[in-house]
């Protein structure tokens, strides 16, 4: 079976606040744009009963339209910000050849073997790509100025990955046993940067670096750039296991878990440092270690997003046992596993949750489901400092917020089957 297909998607943003406008990093005038424009060719074939292959290549081609100057050059205008009013626009155009292959093997009914590798792309959005630059801040605790810039010639992130899994049936034909092993690779990936621009408040461009109220910049103090940048180096690894039971009548249960890595190795030189050069001082990118698993919190000088953004527990699983009785009566157990690094910045923990439900009519059930029923972080706001700290280079750990899930919720649900 053949299939080729030609997908296009055009929109159009904006952003605009009356409390930090008209417009600076991540905002968009009108006349912001983005086409995604994807070629399919894909061929399913049936190679003997026992093998099925699919390969397919996708041609990915990413336009993007922003803004990169204002008339005057001054942005700092409501026609500007809101009715893109002497905005001048620039287009970047990207396009990529997505290759996937993807193998079934089954050596009888019970038993499937699965193998696939292939290609993925995604372009920058909009807020990463605007070029207008901010009027340098001096800042008498750092003790240099700080401007910031997206990058316009930002590239989109590419990854290539492989999985290796296969799923069996066992003789009760009601148990189903899979597992997968995943590899990938992630290029490119957008990452916020501190980097040094050469100049100095008092030199002839710019001309002068404003103060928020405090004293005045001097004339020898370095104006450092804010941008999104790409690095390379990034991999995601991991295996996932699950056996699960589930009869029409009788006791079932739903065991699973995955370990997994996300991680940044073969960092660049002077990547810890927003002056870069021999001897410069760590002051950035010190949550980002090689080879651990991003913990999503900017940490150091410049705490920008984007510095490994998602936080990625080494460990998670899932256990759960359920009863269904002959007149279609069913109840249910279970605990979801959160390991290390996990989103709460907390230690280990599980939610606990349960689910009765009887039908009290041919056509009528009445059910009772809770979440969180033994109230693992029941806390209704995050405290500053209650977090696990996070390692960091060459400083000591630093303090996160620990977060919560509220209380214990449960919800009652009458549900009607329609003849």
């Amino acid at each position: 079976m053949i299939t080729f297909s030609v997908d296009r998607t055009f929109s159009q943003s904006t952003d605009y606040s009356v409390y930090s406008g008209p417009f600076y990093l991540f905002s968009l005038p009108p006349g912001s744009s983005q086409t995604l424009t994807t070629f399919l060719l894909r061929g399913h074939f049936y190679v003997n009963p026992k093998l099925d292959v699919t390969l397919a290549n996708y041609f990915n081609t990413y336009s993007s339209t922003y803004a990169v100057a204002c008339a005057g050059g001054n942005c700092n205008t409501f026609d500007a910000a809101v009715n893109g009013t002497g905005v001048t626009f620039g287009t970047t155009k990207n396009a990529h050849f997505d290759p996937r292959i993807g193998l079934v093997f089954r050596p009888n009914l019970s038993t499937a073997i699965r193998f696939s590798a292939g290609s993925a792309i995604a372009p920058p959005f909009l807020g990463l790509l605007n070029q207008i630059t901010s009027t340098p801040v001096y800042d008498p605790s750092t003790g240099v100025a700080l401007e910031s810039q997206s990058n316009g010639n930002l590239k989109p992130e590419t990854a290539f990955g492989y999985d290796l899994g296969a799923d069996v049936r066992l003789k009760d034909q009601t148990t189903l046993i899979s597992g997968d092993l995943y590899y990938t690779n992630l290029f490119n990936r957008f990452f916020g940067q501190t980097v040094n621009t050469g100049q100095v408040c008092g030199s002839a461009t710019p001309p002068v670096c404003q103060t928020n109220g405090g004293p005045p910049a001097p004339p020898n103090a370095p104006i450092l750039n804010q941008t999104n940048t790409n690095i390379s180096n990034a991999r995601f690894e991991g295996i996932e296991l699950t056996i699960r039971r589930q009869p029409a009548v009788g006791f079932g249960y739903n065991l699973s878990g995955a370990l997994q890595k996300g991680y940044y190795y073969n960092l660049p030189p002077y990547f810890y440092c927003s002056i870069p050069g021999p001897g410069c001082t760590q002051d950035q990118n010190l949550n980002i270690i090689s080879g651990q698993n991003t913990n999503g919190l900017p940490v150091g000088f410049y705490q920008i997003s984007y510095n490994g953004n998602m936080r990625i527990p080494y460990s998670q699983a899932n256990g759960e046992i359920s009863y269904t009785f002959r007149n279609g009566a069913y109840m249910s157990l279970g605990d979801t596993y959160f390991g290390s690094n996990n989103s709460l910045n907390e230690p280990p923990f599980g939610i606990a949750y349960a689910t009765v439900r009887y039908p009290i009519a041919r056509t009528l059930s009445l059910q009772l489901s809770g979440d969180n029923i033994f109230n693992a972080y029941p806390g209704f706001l995050p405290i500053y400092g209650g977090g696990v700290p996070i390692q960091l280079i060459g400083n000591p750990p630093g303090a996160t917020s620990g977060n919560v899930l509220g209380p214990a919720t449960w919800r009652l649900v009458l549900s009607t089957k329609l003849p």
